[in-house]
């Protein structure tokens, strides 16, 4: 640990974007939820301040159909805008970004309802970062912390340091062992240690890459020889698209085939939910990311049947050394191939299953694809697109039981 660390910032960047929840409210030193009804005459309260964090639940008190939406929708920027509520349905939103609201409905463009947004008392305090270190793709987990204090002009470095003992090679440019478990870049030692920020590969050295607030690193001990080529992962699941790259967050568009479906939409809200924006734009005012990182992020949603003969995805069909992903299907798309971290075949599954694999076929691009053997399978995996089924995977396997992370380690095998 190093002792003479200054203190946290007294200030730190506001998480941006608004979080559409189907929550209630929170326990007592949880988010309070406020409510607020729109009625013929107007709105019950009509102005309203919470806090960052705070949730407001419009239920509508009319007897038509309406959607609320916030004037910076209108205007073409980042707001929030409910779906359409039927006579007494209710919608809940939580807000996460300090600033002043204001709100009309369909049903009753004339009236004008404000919700004002105050930073939260302990906002300042609140500048972490997560680090997990893991094993063989992230299938072992061997230390996390998710609550690590950023210091000022922290670096991927300097956070590892802080907490482990850690090996540098001879320029003092690349870790080669974390707590004595070494790794090299040889034949002899074909195993080593490899880095990713929100399940981006790192472009730059650990000890230059300065972090932001909400970043998580993840070091993952694993076989380099077939896999030079994984550089994204599924693994950071939402903070991919919530923190980017350098603390800029890059444009989220999902494109579906068919272009609507129960699961098409389910990707849709889960994004949504965590935050993201799904148009291909950035929100007025965000810094656009930098040249030569991840300046756009594409998922495709769709049976594979559907995607494999577009451009990118037909990198999976080739294999991991070319997507990186650990899995491939047969000609027929009956069944998907479950491959180990030599890139050898194990096992299929059939009908039913489902893919999320991630990978970063230009420098300035990123693709998920939410796809399965047949739609039941492609439901599936959008139902897997949440923190807790995708966390620190590189790729994940969705079956009837449950999700499997990619790759299977080889027959055998006791470890990464």
């Amino acid at each position: 640990m190093r002792g003479s660390r200054r203190a946290l910032h007294a200030s730190t960047a506001l998480v941006l974007g608004l979080v559409v929840t189907l929550a209630g409210c929170g326990g007592d030193d949880g988010p309070r939820t406020e409510t607020v009804m729109v009625g013929n005459s107007g709105y019950k309260p009509e102005r309203l301040r919470i806090e960052t964090g705070d949730r407001v639940t419009f239920v509508n008190r009319t007897d038509v159909a309406l959607k609320i939406e916030d004037e910076y929708v209108s205007d073409g920027g980042r707001g929030f805008s409910t779906r359409k509520l039927g006579p007494g349905k209710r919608q809940t939103i939580a807000f996460h970004t300090p600033r002043l609201y204001g709100y009309e409905s369909s049903a009753n463009p004339i009236d004008r309802g404000v919700i004002e947004v105050a930073a939260g008392a302990d906002e300042a305090a609140d500048s972490t970062t997560a680090l997990r270190i893991t094993r063989g793709f992230g299938r072992k987990l061997l230390w996390s912390d998710d609550d690590v204090p950023l210091h000022e002009r922290e670096t991927v470095l300097r956070q590892l340091e802080d907490e482990h003992s850690v090996g540098l090679g001879d320029t003092g440019r690349f870790v080669t062992a974390i707590d004595g478990l070494r790794g090299g870049f040889d034949m002899a030692q074909p195993h080593g240690w490899a880095t990713n920020v929100n399940g981006i590969e790192t472009d730059v050295l650990p000890r230059d890459y300065e972090l932001s607030a909400g970043d998580m690193v993840q070091w993952d001990y694993r076989d380099w020889f077939v896999t030079l080529d994984v550089r994204a992962t599924v693994g950071a699941f939402p903070r991919t698209f919530t923190r980017g790259v350098f603390g800029r967050r890059f444009p989220v568009e999902v494109t579906c085939v068919p272009r609507r479906s129960p699961s098409c939409q389910r990707v849709k809200d889960a994004l949504r939910d965590a935050g993201v924006r799904i148009d291909g734009r950035l929100a007025p005012g965000t810094p656009p990311p930098r040249a030569g990182e991840p300046r756009r992020a594409h998922v495709l949603v769709g049976e594979w049947r559907d995607l494999r003969d577009r451009r990118w995805p037909s990198r999976v069909d080739e294999g991991p050394s070319s997507s990186g992903i650990f899995a491939r299907f047969p000609p027929d798309v009956r069944s998907m191939r479950l491959l180990d971290w030599n890139a050898h075949y194990v096992r299929s599954s059939g009908a039913g299953t489902g893919l999320v694999g991630a990978m970063r076929p230009t420098e300035e691009d990123l693709l998920w694809m939410v796809t399965g053997v047949d739609e039941t399978g492609v439901e599936r995996a959008a139902r897997a697109l949440r923190p807790d089924a995708l966390r620190d995977a590189f790729a994940v396997a969705v079956t009837a039981d449950g999700v499997e992370k990619l790759p299977l380690p080889p027959p055998g095998a006791t470890g990464g």
